[in-house]
């Protein structure tokens, strides 16, 4: 099925109007975290906390979206960039206690003039907060990213393009307590890296919608025709993705 502006959708749902119109553009903010003492795979499924894209159209966690109005949209960029584009906002306080494995935060967002790209990239922003490690501009920015999304997730639409992300993670052996579920009929398995255990497919379309209809989108254990045994979860693309 195809929605608003072209772009295709699943279940019927549609995705909002002009959500195509940002398909070919590289979101004007984003705000990432990732890393830190988790499972194999998760981060390969992490999806971006906030993107919002300069047409409007912003998505939290990969599940939601609504459109914001232009001078919303020029808000979240110039705040961004102003903070970004000045490096002692990302230098962590000397003597501030080290945290271990801890995710990292990363923040993106364009500037207005000849498509330059800021970023910046901290360990252990959320961890580091009671010890106020990074500067309050940097804070404030998290603390208007957060709150920006929290709007989306409740306020917005659900986000379900005809686009998903499948990752899988190989295991010797199913884990005790139940025998792992067949692998869905017409789904193709990702390729795993050889040197890991890891691998990853973006998949659209109608076998999109195979994944969709196939497996949750949490994890699970599965068992191929092969015999091999698979823990495999999927999520939503963005539109730049």
């Amino acid at each position: 099925m195809r929605g608003a502006g072209g772009l295709a959708v699943l279940g019927g749902t549609a995705v909002l109007p002009g959500a195509a119109d940002a398909a070919d553009k590289r979101p004007v903010f984003r705000w990432e975290r990732s890393g830190g003492f988790v499972a194999p795979g998760t981060d390969r499924l992490a999806a971006p906390r906030l993107a919002v894209y300069r047409g409007g159209l912003a998505v939290a966690d990969a599940t939601r979206s609504a459109w914001l109005p232009d001078r919303v949209v020029a808000e979240i960029r110039h705040r961004a960039v102003d903070v970004l584009s000045h490096p002692a906002n990302l230098a962590r306080r000397p003597g501030a206690p080290v945290i271990v494995d801890a995710p990292q935060t990363r923040f993106t967002a364009a500037g207005s003039a000849n498509g330059r790209r800021y970023t910046g990239v901290v360990d252990a922003l959320e961890e580091y907060r009671a010890h106020h490690a990074y500067p309050k501009p940097l804070y404030d920015l998290l603390d208007d990213a957060a709150a920006r999304r929290q709007r989306v997730l409740d306020t917005g639409k659900l986000f379900r393009p005809a686009a998903v992300r499948l990752v899988v993670v190989r295991l010797d052996a199913p884990p005790p307590g139940g025998e792992p579920q067949p692998w869905p009929a017409g789904v193709a398995v990702p390729p795993i890296d050889p040197d890991g255990r890891a691998g990853q497919g973006n998949v659209y379309g109608d076998a999109a919608g195979r994944v969709v209809a196939g497996m949750p989108a949490t994890w699970q254990i599965y068992r191929t025709a092969r015999g091999q045994v698979l823990e495999g979860a999927w999520r939503y693309l963005l539109p730049d993705e």
